[in-house]
């Protein structure tokens, strides 16, 4: 695995974790009344996204690593262009069950390979 590629693994690992953290013990009545809690979903889930889809362009043995890698890409895209039409709800369901596993792939992927510095 390439250096770029691995620095991308761990923005979209960290941003997982971040997102897990932030809705820790949240409802969708919390999320739905706290405007900064809305910006960290949006923000979070935009990083996401773009790590992995920078991660597919410097590898594309990622696409194999993420088999709904298209789909975060796109929800990114979604997120980025159309702010306004995001149902916000929908995303606050996908999240408990969708994170856990995202991030457990780039975890994979990193214990591959334990010697590459990422931030050199």
């Amino acid at each position: 695995m390439k250096r770029p590629t691995a620095k991308r693994l761990l923005d979209a690992r960290n941003a997982c974790v971040e997102l897990e953290t932030f809705t820790a013990g949240k409802t969708i009545e919390d999320m739905w009344s706290d405007r900064g809690l809305q910006l960290i979903l949006h923000k979070l889930l935009e990083i996401v996204g773009e790590a992995l889809n920078r991660a597919s362009k410097h590898d594309p043995e990622m696409k194999v690593a993420f088999p709904n890698l298209r789909e975060y890409v796109t929800l990114r895209n979604r997120i980025t262009h159309g702010y306004d039409s995001v149902d916000y709800a929908v995303v606050w369901r996908v999240l408990p069950r969708e994170i856990p596993e995202l991030r457990a792939v780039p975890d994979e992927l990193l214990e591959q390979a334990p010697s590459l510095r990422v931030y050199e």
